[in-house]
């Protein structure tokens, strides 16, 4: 199981990536965090495989709470999430240390789909016998 930090400042987005998340038995959000001081608290303490990490948030951004926690636990892995569109160009938050990022324009399935790739590239090669 993948267990999941989510982080974001609004708590209607924080709500809707718990219910999605939830309909996947091989995913398990084990902690919120509204701003990226609660983040790296949070990972810290909890030890969660993956931190869906917000860009914009108030205290600490986005992008160095995801510093901070690659630099503290750097086998944690972070997907950034964000109002702004993709583009060709790395985002800041993929220069700090994020193994993605994802438009909340986008498909949230796209992030599913992400997140069920890092179980399956955890979980190892299924043994038939």
């Amino acid at each position: 199981m993948i267990r999941v930090l989510v982080v974001d400042d609004h708590a209607l987005v924080r709500d809707g990536l718990r219910e999605l998340l939830a309909d996947r038995p091989e995913l398990s959000v084990v902690g919120e965090a509204t701003n990226g001081v609660e983040a790296v608290e949070r990972a810290h303490a909890l030890h969660p495989d993956v931190v869906v990490m917000d860009v914009s948030m108030p205290e600490v951004d986005g992008v160095e709470a995801t510093r901070r926690i690659r630099e503290l636990l750097p086998r944690v892995i972070v997907l950034g999430l964000s109002t702004q569109e993709r583009t060709d160009q790395l985002h800041a938050i993929e220069l700090a240390g994020a193994a993605g990022y994802f438009s909340k324009t986008d498909d949230a399935h796209l992030l599913v789909d992400r997140l069920l790739a890092i179980h399956r590239e955890r979980s190892g090669p299924a043994v038939v016998g």
